[in-house]
């Protein structure tokens, strides 16, 4: 198992874009956030936040989730789409997938989960303004 870090500046700006290119690298993923406004909100601009490039998604519980590439859920973590990939938002659950990408918007949450890892089994990344800083401090 792989587990990235980031700390962003727009948690929802960074998972639409991360999605976006998780979905034209072919990976199939799972979304997990507890706050259903967001998941909703999500939902709504995937739909829409590109003229011609459609991100094929549902939320979990909808009929096609285990043929969809993408899936948004709510906790807990369950594979419905066989993914390679969960990306946890704001969240320090432990997660069973391939690859974990866990997504944080305060520096206080980011760094109470990069201490509860060794520096060789997590990869760190930092959002400072438009660009990204690998953290080395972890």
């Amino acid at each position: 198992m792989s587990i990235t870090l980031y700390r962003v500046t727009n948690l929802l700006d960074f998972s639409i874009k991360f999605l976006y290119k998780m979905h034209e690298m072919q990976h199939k993923v799972i979304i997990l956030h507890d706050d259903e406004e967001f998941l909703c909100k999500l939902d709504e601009v995937l739909w829409t936040f590109k003229q011609m490039a459609f991100i094929p998604h549902v939320r979990s519980g909808h009929h096609l989730d285990k043929e969809t590439p993408i899936v948004l859920q709510k906790p807990p973590f369950i594979n419905v789409n066989q993914a390679d990939m969960a990306i946890v938002l704001n969240s320090h659950d432990n997660i069973a997938c391939d690859k974990v990408v866990k997504v944080f918007d305060t520096q206080a949450a980011y760094d109470l989960e990069k201490k509860s890892h060794t520096a060789d089994n997590v990869i760190c990344w930092i959002q400072q303004n438009d660009t990204w800083e690998k953290d080395h401090a972890a």
